[in-house]
């Protein structure tokens, strides 16, 4: 099977809802060496239930769908696939617990190295402008 460009820059997600609490932010804290000093108080803030502060990082890992390109559907051999670059924007600190919605969707593929991945920066930029009036609200 081969890739398709149309059908995978139109793939459908389904929103992830995903649900953590302070056990799963002082375990991803953990998980990252956080605490390995106990005498360390920059990492104590971490992994302490005592106003315990989440990871910034661990934005990344919420709502994520799954590793999608592994699916035959795709026809991507996903074994010959490089995760590139990802970027975080936060606006706020997450709280300790909550809820957050995963909604994705592909913004770009490339096939060709380096002019693919400064085409595909330029995209990104111009996809999130347009994206946050253009997002799906949640009921």
């Amino acid at each position: 099977m081969s890739i398709d460009y149309a059908k995978l820059m139109t793939w459908c997600f389904t929103d992830v809802e995903h649900r953590y609490d302070v056990r799963d932010t002082i375990l991803y804290a953990l998980g990252l060496g956080c605490g390995s000093d106990p005498t360390d108080e920059e990492d104590l803030r971490f992994v302490y239930e005592d106003g315990i502060r989440i990871l910034p990082s661990m934005a990344v890992v919420l709502g994520y769908p799954g590793f999608w390109l592994k699916n035959p559907e795709t026809g991507v051999d996903w074994k010959k696939v490089l995760h590139g670059e990802q970027g975080l924007v936060l606006h706020k600190p997450l709280p300790p617990s909550g809820t957050v919605i995963g909604r994705k969707f592909v913004a770009y593929l490339g096939f060709d190295g380096k002019a693919d991945a400064d085409k595909a920066a330029r995209a990104l930029k111009a996809l999130v402008s347009t994206k946050k009036s253009a997002s799906p609200k949640r009921a």
